[in-house]
């Protein structure tokens, strides 16, 4: 479900056949142009729910970069990566910008 609302995030995130990354957060929803925060999620058994480690997850947004922008889940599926609001060419983003997170081996 999607929640048009002032102060709202909303995330979806689609299903896949092993696995679901569930839970993103990022540490800062409102951040500055050039600021930056941690993004974290989860890596789940899509039918136990089991958390899972091994799971390469790549990010990507339609303006920023992220260290390190592929990451393997460790630690219970713990993934965390920081997101920086600035783009590739060192340009500064503004505006609202989306996030997406993926699974490559799930």
């Amino acid at each position: 479900m999607v929640v048009d609302s002032p102060n709202v995030r909303s995330v979806i995130f689609n299903e896949h056949e092993g696995s679901y990354l569930v839970g993103m957060m990022a540490a800062n929803g409102l951040l500055e142009s050039g600021a930056s925060t941690n993004i974290t999620l989860k890596t789940q058994d899509a039918i136990t729910k089991v958390n899972q480690n091994n799971v390469t997850v790549n990010f990507n947004a339609t303006c920023g970069t992220f260290e390190p922008a592929t990451i393997v889940s460790s630690n219970q599926g713990d993934v965390t990566t920081s997101y920086k609001s600035i783009d590739a060419a060192g340009k500064l983003c503004e505006g609202e910008q989306t996030i997406t997170a993926s699974g490559s081996n799930i």
